[in-house]
């Protein structure tokens, strides 16, 4: 399986995880700033689309490694000179823009949200809640427009209920174990996971 395959079976896998949790969190949600993203999240994803049909593979992984590993630099130091901020409402806008293109082009945008739910120094639940279900609409829209697009070959039709169910399940487990989680943990997770996809995208 190429990489341009596996960003569309990551999609609907992807979806499949994220709908699973955002349903078990949907009390935490905040509306004013899901309808915010969701709107700018799918509006870019359409653009982010068509980046797939021309960019190559290696110039979508670099500019997303690059872009997580700018945030994990200014992490490192903001925490050297111990600022403490929680930054405005307003920079949603720019970073719901860039969690569609991403989403769009690559399928894989929850960092981007991540580094929103960080900056803005959201709870636990909170941030499970819209990280989730932001990323399953734009999956859902996403996964849509590549099949328009003609991204579904006959390989990608007949593993993806696999890839789909095992999801579903791995998800369903692991939302028993984050309500055990300390939010200071949790926060920790997210950097990591920020990490984790930054070096797996350099190396790719």
């Amino acid at each position: 399986m190429d990489t341009k395959e596996a960003i569309v079976l990551g999609c609907l896998a992807g979806g499949a995880m994220t709908l699973t949790i955002a349903m078990v969190y949907r009390h935490s949600l905040p509306f004013s700033e899901f309808f915010i993203v969701t709107f700018l999240s799918i509006s870019s994803s359409f653009a982010g689309g068509k980046i797939l049909l021309w960019a190559s593979s290696r110039t979508l992984l670099f500019t997303t490694s690059a872009i997580l590993m700018i945030f994990l630099l200014w992490q490192y130091v903001s925490n050297k000179i111990h600022i403490q901020y929680r930054l405005s409402m307003i920079i949603i806008i720019p970073i719901g823009i860039l969690h569609g293109l991403l989403q769009g082009s690559i399928g894989m945008a929850g960092p981007i949200l991540a580094i929103y739910a960080l900056l803005r120094k959201w709870t636990k639940e909170t941030a499970l809640a819209t990280l989730n279900m932001v990323a399953f609409l734009s999956l859902a829209t996403v996964s849509i427009t590549q099949y328009f697009n003609g991204l579904y070959t006959k390989q990608l039709i007949n593993i993806s209920p696999y890839a789909i169910i095992s999801t579903v399940a791995g998800s369903s487990l692991s939302v028993y174990a984050l309500k055990y989680l300390k939010s200071s943990i949790f926060k920790k997770l997210m950097i990591l996971m920020i990490s984790f996809s930054s070096l797996v995208l350099f190396i790719r």
